[in-house]
């Protein structure tokens, strides 16, 4: 009995402990019934004040509050309306990012007690519009001296300004490309941009020494937070001329140009520099003194690397010889001669180089109180004088020659040769009295010297032969040229012009 006893107490306490867990159980859901599960489930609520607010032009922020009443949720799951989960979060909020800008979305937020889903809430919002920053070059614009670039940022080099648009600066950069590449931070050598950061954003400066002469451009880069760039839409050049322009020559001519002939006036100077030059028509700034014949400037243009002045012509004698004649420049960096940079030119008085060659001026067969005459008036003998003149010194001629006069017939007036000096290619008249077809008369061994400070040529007729010199009673008009072996003193030795002129009142010998 004893045994048995022991096994019913085993079983009784097994079904006690069964009950008791039971009762245990019980307890737990008292209350609930067999739909405890559904019950809890709907009891818990949808979160309240969703809002959705924009970051920037690619993000949103979805916020919202608890459920009001219910068992509090373990998490909250956040869609959106297309279905794509944004975020799995025990937070009240979670930011959407990566989106097309400004551009609304739709969300729900669902709250979740551990793997039980609760009711969903909506809300919507859309991004910021995007703006680009924007950047640009204060300094240096143009072209700049030393002075200048000292002065023109701080400290000295390259700066400006920049703008933030939809997302903050995040800084600039600035590259600068020189006459053989990029500077790479050492020299101007890579066939690439080289980016340098600049100190600063809405106000930057890149610290950068005055270059050698040359032509530079300057390129800045602004970014933002959202990776946005920009650049200065304008390059620049570097001014890089550290010097004003400098004179290389300067030169006057009696040009043969529009109505004007060659004709012993200055008409002409051209100053040339060593750099080209930005666009000038001023006078003012020019000083002409002691102009050949009293000439006067008139106009002044730039082409290039030159300046040409033009003159009024003076009314006083011929004449090409430099002299005294001047010219100075005064420095005007706003309307005077200048580079690119605004870097004025100027110069003391100086004299220009002579470009214009000798013009012949006069012919007289004897001058005041010189010169020898035969006793037949108007007609050539050995002895006679002919003094021959022109617009500035030249060198001297052969100090002998065979003067001749010609005549092709008796209806033709005659010519007069003086080799190397001039030829009168009508003597007005008919300076040979034989009759025939084409005559002769010879000079030989005439002689010719220069006087009136080199001007003047005197020929003195020598011997006579060939036919008859004749007689010519009165004045005429006679035309002559100059022999192109006449040439001035210069440096490079300017010929005579040999275009024809005439002289009226003219009787030979």
């Amino acid at each position: 009995m004893s045994g048995v006893a022991r096994r019913w107490v085993v079983v009784l306490v097994g079904i006690v402990s069964m009950l008791a867990v039971c009762a245990s159980a019980s307890a737990l859901w008292t209350g609930q019934g067999t739909g405890s599960v559904e019950a809890e489930a709907d009891a818990l609520g949808a979160p309240t004040e969703v809002t959705v607010t924009a970051v920037d032009h690619q993000s949103l922020t979805i916020a919202w509050s608890a459920p009001a009443g219910g068992p509090a949720p373990t998490g909250y799951v956040v869609r959106r309306s297309s279905g794509e989960v944004v975020c799995t979060t025990a937070a009240s909020s979670c930011t959407d990012s990566g989106l097309a800008a400004a551009t609304t979305y739709g969300y729900t937020v669902e709250a979740t007690l551990h793997a039980w889903v609760g009711p969903t809430a909506a809300g919507s919002g859309a991004t910021g519009s995007t703006t680009a920053p924007t950047v640009a070059i204060a300094f240096p614009s143009g072209g700049v001296d030393a002075g200048a670039w000292a002065g023109g940022c701080s400290p000295a080099g390259i700066c400006g300004t920049a703008t933030a648009g939809t997302a903050d600066l995040v800084g600039v950069d600035v590259a600068v490309e020189g006459p053989s590449g990029w500077w790479d931070g050492t020299a101007f050598a890579s066939a690439a941009e080289v980016w340098h950061p600049a100190t600063g954003t809405t106000s930057w400066t890149f610290g950068f020494g005055l270059p050698p002469a040359g032509s530079y451009t300057v390129v800045a880069r602004v970014t933002d937070l959202d990776g946005g760039t920009a650049t200065d839409t304008e390059t620049f050049t570097v001014g890089v001329a550290n010097t004003p322009p400098q004179l290389v020559k300067m030169e006057m001519f009696d040009t043969a140009s529009g109505p004007r002939p060659i004709n012993g006036r200055i008409d002409t100077v051209v100053v040339t520099f060593d750099e080209p030059l930005a666009a000038s028509t001023a006078t003012a700034p020019w000083t002409l003194a002691n102009v050949p014949s009293g000439g006067t400037l008139q106009s002044v243009s730039t082409s290039g690397s030159t300046a040409t002045l033009t003159l009024t012509e003076g009314t006083g004698a011929e004449d090409t010889a430099v002299g005294t004649f001047t010219v100075a420049l005064a420095a005007d960096s706003s309307a005077g001669i200048r580079d690119s940079a605004g870097m004025a030119a100027s110069f003391t008085a100086r004299a220009p180089a002579d470009k214009a060659g000798p013009v012949l001026v006069s012919l007289a067969d004897q001058p005041a109180g010189s010169g020898v005459r035969g006793t037949a008036v108007g007609r050539a003998q050995a002895g006679d004088t002919l003094d021959v003149t022109f617009s500035e010194p030249i060198q001297a001629p052969s100090t002998s020659q065979v003067v001749r006069i010609e005549q092709e017939s008796n209806s033709s007036n005659s010519t007069l040769v003086v080799p190397g000096v001039v030829t009168v290619t009508d003597m007005g008249g008919r300076y040979i009295s034989d009759n025939g077809a084409k005559r002769l008369v010879t000079f030989t061994d005439s002689t010719l010297a220069l006087r009136n400070s080199n001007r003047t040529v005197r020929v003195i007729l020598g011997t006579v032969g060939g036919h008859t010199p004749g007689t010519v009673a009165g004045s005429a008009t006679a035309t002559l040229e100059a022999s192109a072996s006449v040439v001035d003193l210069a440096g490079a030795p300017n010929a005579a012009s040999t275009a024809p002129r005439s002289f009226t009142n003219i009787r030979f010998f």
